[in-house]
Order: structure tokens, then sequence, then C-alpha cells
């Protein structure tokens, strides 16, 4: 059989290496082989750049695509027809106070419905991607976007999030019920009664095109998303008080 792809630009194959391929496991095609190791390859490099809990990328594949946007930003000089990337920081509330009450089981479950609901409100067709960056937060590269269509996906987003919530809070009241835990149930119950406060999602977003004449574009974009979500929980907070 032949190789059936390159092979990435980083990896090198010599005759010699070839060779004792073909001597270690008698009955298999160096060509097999190869294949074999190529998309062993490709799993390892998915599972480097994902979050196991939510599935998203991670941390390392969010500083990757940042990088790479702004730099294509920066080449074709920003905006085409008022569009170009954007940034969104997202921050679960009130995590750490549900993680005391019905354990980390609880929040492990919040953290992934959060991500589902992430990944429901971008525009895949457009190449939007989400990432847990840590903790309870999130972020969102959107491409080819303005203001208002931003809005729009932090509006569907926050949309998503209750249902989310529910599902998790669902599964903690079953556990619960199973495990005859009373207490528990109570608390759920107290929980469902003030999930406005609980099922909640801060957003805070930045436009690239706006930093591009900065001297740390990326940190620029980051630290007005941040400062934005910021401000979106404040407000949140006061709302409720």
């Amino acid at each position: 059989m032949p190789i059936e792809r390159q092979l990435p630009a980083n990896v090198r194959i010599g005759e010699a290496t070839l060779a004792r391929l073909a001597r270690t496991v008698p009955g298999r095609s160096v060509e097999e082989m190869v294949n074999n190791l190529l998309n062993r390859h490709d799993v390892l490099a998915r599972e480097a750049n994902t979050d196991h809990l939510t599935g998203l990328g991670n941390r390392k594949k969010f500083d990757i695509d940042l990088h790479t946007l702004v730099g294509l930003e920066k080449r074709y000089d920003g905006v085409s027809d008022g569009k170009g990337g954007a940034l969104l920081l997202l921050d679960a509330n009130n995590l750490k106070t549900l993680n005391d009450q019905f354990g980390h089981a609880f929040g492990d479950a919040l953290l992934a419905g959060l991500g589902r609901a992430i990944e429901r409100g971008i525009r895949e067709e457009s190449g939007d991607t989400a990432y847990r960056i840590g903790g309870d937060e999130f972020a969102v590269i959107l491409h080819n976007i303005n203001k208002e269509g931003t809005r729009k996906v932090i509006s569907r987003i926050r949309g998503l999030f209750p249902e989310a919530f529910r599902e998790a809070v669902a599964g903690v009241s079953s556990h619960a019920e199973n495990a005859g835990k009373n207490d528990t149930q109570a608390k759920v119950r107290k929980l469902m009664e003030e999930k406005e406060k609980y099922a909640q999602v801060a957003i805070g977003s930045s436009m690239i095109s706006a930093h591009l004449n900065a001297n740390e574009i990326e940190s620029g974009v980051k630290s007005e998303a941040d400062r934005r979500m910021y401000m979106d929980k404040a407000a949140m907070k006061a709302r409720r008080a």
C-alpha cells in the first residue's frame, strides 16, 4: 500500500529507519507502518491541543490561534468591509460557591455544559473556535465579524447557558435522590429557585483591529476583553443587589 499522506514538515524518515521498520514487524509493509505512525501522530497532536473536560481547544491552542489571527490582520492591514477578528473571554459566575455546595462533579458538569453552549452559540461555518483556557475561564476567537455580529454571538451564548445549567442541576438532583440525600435535594430546589443568580456567564469582547497600532497587540486584545468581562460580571452583581 502507498503512504497515504505527506509527512509533517518536522518529520523525516531515512532509508536506514525504513529498513529497520521492515525488519521489526515481519508481514507488515513499511508503508502500512508509516501510515499508522502518521495517524498516531495526528491523534497525539489533537490531544495535546484539547481540553479533556469540554473537548474544546486548550490554552496552548488558544495562544497559537490568537497569535496566527493577529499576524494575518497585521499582514492585511486590519478589517475588510468593516469585518475582522474578535476575541471573547467568558467566565462562569459563582462556580466556587457551587463547587463548595455540590462538589466538583457538579462543577465539572456545569463547565462541560457551558462548553457545549459556547459551541452551539458560535458560527462553525465561519471558522469560529472555542477554548477552555483555565478553571472556569473560556475564550472564543471569531473570524470575519463586526461589532453587531459579535453582539449576536454573545447573545446566543447567554441564551443557551441556562439550559446547560438546568442539565447539570438535574444530574445532581438525580444522584441525590438515588442516594437518599434529602439535604442535597433541598439545596437543589433552592438553587433552581435562584437559578437567575447562578445560571449566568460574564462575557467580554475585543475587536482585534482596534489594537493593530499597539506595541503589544495580543496583550492589548486580551486586556480589553478581560476588562469588559469583569465589567459585565460587576453589572450582573449590581442587578442582583
